[in-house]
């Protein structure tokens, strides 16, 4: 009798525990599906804000330069401008099943500079909506690059995450024998171009990062009325 006994204590102690681990695993999968929806509406309007803090500027153009003496004969500079800056803001977590939100800030500033020198024949001009080019020329991105400053902050953790950065490329140039199709009226555009030899100068690069951890403390401090 009593082993039958401890025979059902046993089967109900092994469905109780059962039961309780399930109850606990729904329980944390519905609160980490929660939490997580939450923080994805907050990121969608954190993107959204930083969308609007993005600031940008772009410059190109092309001068030409005929030769009479030299029918069609042309020397073309090309350039290219950009420069930007901007905060990036949103909330994440370190791994998918983390509960711990981290809210992230990327203060950046970037530049982009692109020179190109073509020599040769331009039919009819190079300046034609419609044309044909036989050209040798040199170009390429005279500098690239970008800078910020990232800074990761857990409030549950307080702990902040400070990451300074800063990469450039520059020199990176191509020199080519080209031939190039250009149409560009108001119905239909189109562009191809074919580079009979090509040698790329792949330039340099330059990257720094310095990451620093720093301990944030919060501390409660509540004190009594006199």
């Amino acid at each position: 009798m009593d082993s039958s006994l401890d025979i059902m204590k046993n089967d109900f102690s092994e469905l109780y525990n059962l039961l309780n681990e399930q109850i606990k695993s729904e329980f944390l999968n519905y609160t980490r599906d929660f939490l997580h929806n939450i923080y994805d509406k907050i990121d969608n309007k954190l993107q959204k804000v930083s969308e609007k803090l993005h600031r940008q500027k772009k410059y190109k153009g092309q001068i030409g330069i005929p030769f009479p003496i030299l029918p069609f004969f042309e020397i073309v500079f090309s350039y290219y401008v950009y420069a930007a800056m901007g905060l990036n803001i949103n909330l994440k977590t370190k791994r998918e099943e983390d509960l711990l939100p981290i809210l992230a800030f990327n203060a950046y500033a970037e530049a982009k500079v692109e020179l190109y020198i073509d020599a040769g024949f331009y039919i009819p001009s190079s300046s034609s909506p419609v044309r044909i080019n036989f050209i040798v020329g040199m170009g390429g991105i005279v500098g690239d690059g970008r800078a910020g400053i990232k800074l990761e902050i857990s409030f549950m953790e307080r702990k902040i995450d400070f990451d300074l950065y800063f990469t450039l490329k520059v020199f990176n140039f191509s020199f080519y024998f080209r031939i190039g199709i250009y149409i560009n009226i108001k119905f239909f555009k189109y562009e191809t171009k074919f580079d009979i030899l090509k040698y790329e100068f792949k330039g340099y690069e330059i990257n720094y990062n310095n990451p620093d951890k720093l301990e944030m403390n919060i501390k409660l401090v509540i004190r009594k009325a006199k």
